[in-house]
């Protein structure tokens, strides 16, 4: 039996098949099982995604989704496919390389999205949505180790503070040192990233609730 695959394409959730849009998903397990350790590497399993971005680390990143993108980095350029996390739009192109942990699912929505996702989504749409707390206590840990000594570090932890009050608390650490020698001092090209989420949900009664977010 195939497993349901849920998305918010059109801001509700729906069974994946019963969308009429071309939809790539990934699930929290996918995320895990392919390595997407931030968002440069979905475009390795995305067909008709590509992403370029500037030398070095800049924290800018541009995606181009079935040939329509944008082709400059300028500040005050929004591309054409559009970024989403957790239904807020990342309009500058500073801080769009995320990191990919603790997340319920990616979708990749091809095609313009403007009447649902804003008005510069001609080319698609590439939405992270994080996992929200929980009513029952829960926490993961994971590790991973590479070449180039890398490690990469992910840690989750869930649960009620009380009847009405739910909070969620979840980071991610990746180090790997230089892979372009350098004969006359450290290694070049190495890295070391932070991230963390806090989140706190408060749901009075079943037609209110408040989410508050700190990353």
């Amino acid at each position: 039996e195939l497993e349901e695959v849920v998305v918010t394409a059109q801001r509700r959730a729906q069974n994946i098949n019963d969308v009429g849009i071309a939809i790539t998903a990934f699930s929290d397990e996918a995320i895990r099982s392919f390595g997407l350790n931030n968002s440069a590497d979905i475009v390795l399993y995305t067909p008709g995604l590509v992403r370029s971005g500037q030398s070095g680390y800049s924290g800018k990143q541009i995606f181009q989704l079935r040939g329509v993108g944008l082709n400059t980095f300028s500040e005050n350029q929004e591309g054409s496919v559009a970024v989403y996390q957790d239904d807020v739009y990342l309009a500058p192109q500073s801080g769009s390389v995320l990191e990919t942990y603790d997340l319920e699912r990616i979708e990749v929505l091809r095609g313009p999205q403007g009447t649902l996702f804003g008005r510069s989504a001609t080319g698609g749409l590439v939405h992270f949505v994080s996992k929200r707390p929980t009513d029952d206590f829960e926490g993961n840990v994971g590790f991973e180790y590479g070449a180039n000594d890398e490690r990469h570090v992910e840690l989750a932890v869930s649960g009620p503070l009380n009847e009405v009050i739910s909070a969620r608390l979840s980071g991610a650490w990746n180090e790997h040192d230089g892979w372009l020698d350098n004969t006359i001092g450290p290694d070049q090209m190495g890295e070391e990233r932070y991230a963390a989420r806090g989140q706190l949900l408060v749901t009075p009664n079943d037609d209110i609730e408040f989410l508050v977010k700190i990353e």
